[in-house]
Parts: C-alpha cells; structure tokens; sequence
C-alpha cells in the first residue's frame, strides 16, 4: 500500500515539541511528588470553537473576545479550534475538592496562547515556551496559591477523610 509520498522529508524532520498541556501536566506531576499525592494537579482539554469558547472561561473580559479572533483564528483559519486547558489543584482526601488556578487558551499552533489565571480577568499573552514558563510559574508561586495550598494541605492532614459519598453538613 505504498504510494506516492507529497510531503518530501517534512515528515523525517520533525522535531518533538513540548506543547501547553504537556507544560501543565509536568507541573500537576510535581505537585503530586512534591507533596506525596496529598494535593494533586488536573489538567482538562477541551476543543471547541470561537463562539463556545467563553463556556469554558470565567473572563468577562470582552476585549478578549476580539484580540482572539484576530490572534488565535486568523483571517484564513477562522474555523480551526480553540483548546482550552484548566488547571486545577485537587485535594482528594476532602471529597476531591477542586479548585481553578487558571485557564490557558491557545489556537491550533501553541503560541501565542492567554493564560487566564482565577484570580484576575485579564488575560495574560504569551508568545513562546519561556514566557509561558515564566507566567505559570508567576502564578503557581504567588501568594495566592502558596494560601490554597497551605490550607488545603492543612486540611487534608487533619484527621480522617470524610466517607466516600459524604458531605458536609450546612
């Protein structure tokens, strides 16, 4: 089933290339080691749309809006997808309490992508690799989230877990 191969040596010459998600997972991966799988990372992918996007942020930042068409979809590219990533910080000992750090969206090429953190409604551009590593790491070493982690941390070694199913009386 040989045919006539049209792409020349691209295919022999491609390079791995460590993507947005694949930064993320490393970085939930050391928040499990780092604290024995006490507090874990998540990392959820979604692809959808230029019009569905905003189902999967919290930003109510409408000039976001505009600067991803023009970013994210260029002119000729308007239908390609928009892959959302979240990060979230699990504690699974309380119920497998979940919260949001931040969210990263990104068009078909990894870069530029906007890292949305939680705390904040402006998105954050990042035109590469490093920028990106310097932003998340701004965010994952803020005072913020040295907070959620203490606390939560904290919680999760008090005592017993609740029992699967279980929830806090209100």
């Amino acid at each position: 089933m040989g045919g006539t191969n049209l792409w020349g040596d691209v295919l022999d010459k491609l390079q791995p290339v460590r993507t947005p998600a694949n930064l993320l997972r490393e970085q939930a991966q050391v928040l499990g080691e780092k604290t024995a799988n006490i507090l874990t990372g998540q990392v959820f992918t979604t692809a959808t749309d230029k019009n569905n996007v905003f189902r999967y942020i919290s930003s109510k930042n409408r000039s976001f809006e505009r600067i991803m068409y023009e970013e994210l979809c260029p002119e000729t590219n308007r239908d390609n997808p928009i892959f959302v990533h979240r990060f979230d910080l699990v504690a699974p000992v309380l119920n497998h309490y979940g919260i949001t750090l931040f969210t990263v969206v990104q068009g078909v090429n990894s870069y530029p992508l906007y890292v949305l953190p939680a705390s904040l409604d402006q998105p954050m551009r990042c035109g590469d690799e490093p920028e990106f590593a310097k932003t998340v790491s701004g965010i994952l070493t803020s005072e913020s989230v040295r907070g959620i982690v203490t606390a939560l941390l904290s919680q999760s070694q008090e005592g017993d877990p609740l029992p699967e199913g279980e929830r806090f009386a209100v």
